[in-house]
């Protein structure tokens, strides 16, 4: 194995999404903010916590959101072909460091991290179902709507 992939599936706000939407539904722009706020907090603390012997496996850390219909949460990943190894200096070297740093930390701010993203898609879902109640798309349109606010703002 060359580098660790750590997949935080947040299968209790799938859940929501579909008991809330009625269905199955993609994140919004928003919603998915919200992931990656907390995401890049997570992968911070990781990186402080990381040994520093030379920085390369500590500065590697990435993170993706996803936010599928299928699929939401994030996935941390380090692709140093040695990070699977790395342990704190005169520590054992089983379990490696990531195995029990990693699921720590996103623990440490599961409560949190959960109740924010559930306000938000209570939000989101407030927008598409007046949306809807106006004869509009729902999601669709709020999702057109942050499209062009992105747009806006970059133009």
């Amino acid at each position: 194995m060359a580098g660790i992939s750590y997949p935080v599936q947040l299968a209790s706000i799938q859940a929501y999404v579909r008991q809330v939407n009625g269905g199955p539904r993609q994140l919004t722009r928003t919603e998915r903010e919200v992931i990656d706020d907390y995401a890049a907090m997570i992968v911070s603390d990781i990186e402080d916590a990381w040994p520093e012997d030379t920085s390369t496996s500590r500065d590697a850390w990435t993170y993706e959101v996803r936010g599928q219909a299928d699929w939401v949460g994030f996935v941390i990943e380090n692709d140093v072909d040695y990070v699977e190894y790395v342990h704190y200096a005169g520590q054992p070297a089983e379990p490696p460091l990531w195995e029990t740093l990693l699921p720590a930390t996103v623990q440490a701010y599961a409560g949190d991290m959960l109740a924010a993203i559930r306000a938000e898609v209570e939000r989101s879902q407030k927008a598409i179902n007046a949306n809807r109640t106006q004869g509009g798309r729902g999601l669709l349109d709020v999702l057109q709507r942050s499209s062009a606010w992105i747009r806006r703002v970059v133009a």
